[in-house]
């Protein structure tokens, strides 16, 4: 399912996005999708903090998961200390190989994330546990404070992603793996297209590979949101146009590549996310002046 980006842009965090891609596309972190996609992203000086989130718990549910990537780059390494929810501390867990071949999760007092690298909390590896969680819905969006050792506290939001299969280890549920590299890919591309304007971007919704995405500038006239198309090709997301709602037909997306099924599928997906955002913004992407043709990829911002 999806995430819901949401950034700002200035000139640092773009040379950010853009080093932490590569970190990344190196690291093989570009995941397979499994479900379509949408994100969000947060960042706290050098560190972006993708897709913080957890799963709908079933009604027997008793603790959540909390999954994300965070990647540093800067040349310092830092800490997280703690994150805070409405229903207590999470706990940091990680794996402990046993003699017997098993896996043993022990709790952390805090989570390494070293200079230059993607730390991702994940399932089967290192990740964190909210404990007495109430009935979680999805697409509910979870306040929460993130202290790291070195940068300070900064507040956020868990989106609540498709309820999982039960996670065996601890009784609570697990999540796909976060497609951390195609979001760095995708808002990179999508940088580079609008520059020099800042932009907020949410939400991006994926499909194999094909994305749409939603995009607002301080620009308050009707060239100052959209949505994009962007496709991705040779491992690398493009942008292919930038469009009002006409984008939602399936004759456009179908001749821009798409099956019917996979056409009609997306736009579903896109209806489904963009109900989660405020009307004024959709009614900002619907007020685009027809298509325009973009040809970004995310290879142009190495």
């Amino acid at each position: 399912m999806g995430h819901i980006v949401s950034y700002k842009d200035d000139a640092n965090m773009r040379q950010l996005i853009l080093s932490a891609r590569r970190m990344a596309l190196g690291l093989g972190l570009a995941m397979a999708a499994t479900l379509p996609a949408a994100a969000h992203e947060f960042e706290l000086g050098s560190i972006q903090i993708i897709h913080p989130s957890v799963p709908a718990t079933p009604p027997n549910a008793t603790a959540a998961p909390l999954y994300m990537a965070l990647a540093n780059n800067d040349h310092h390494a830092d800490r997280l200390l703690s994150v805070e929810t409405p229903y207590g501390p999470v706990r940091f867990r990680r794996p402990v190989p046993q003699d017997d071949g098993s896996l043993r999760f022990e709790d952390m007092e805090w989570i390494d994330i070293p200079a230059e690298t993607i730390v991702i909390l994940a399932s089967g590896t290192v990740h964190g546990v909210i404990d007495g969680v109430p009935p979680l819905t999805q697409g509910q969006e979870i306040p929460v404070k993130m202290t790291f050792e070195t940068r300070g506290t900064t507040e956020m939001h868990l989106q609540v992603d498709p309820v999982a299969p039960l996670d065996g280890a601890d009784g609570a549920v697990a999540s796909p793996s976060h497609q951390a590299g195609d979001v760095l890919q995708i808002g990179a591309a999508l940088r580079t297209a609008l520059a020099p304007q800042n932009a907020t971007v949410m939400p991006i919704v994926m499909n194999g590979d094909f994305a749409i995405a939603g995009w607002t500038t301080d620009d308050v006239s009707e060239n100052g949101a959209a949505r994009a198309l962007l496709r991705r090709e040779g491992g690398q997301w493009g942008v292919q146009m930038f469009a009002d709602d006409s984008l939602l037909q399936p004759a456009t997306l179908v001749s821009a590549g798409l099956s019917d099924t996979d056409a009609q599928q997306l736009i579903s997906d896109v209806a489904t996310y963009e109900a989660m955002i405020a009307p004024e913004t959709v009614a900002r992407f619907n007020a685009f002046p027809g298509t325009r043709p973009v040809a970004i990829t995310s290879e142009e911002t190495k």
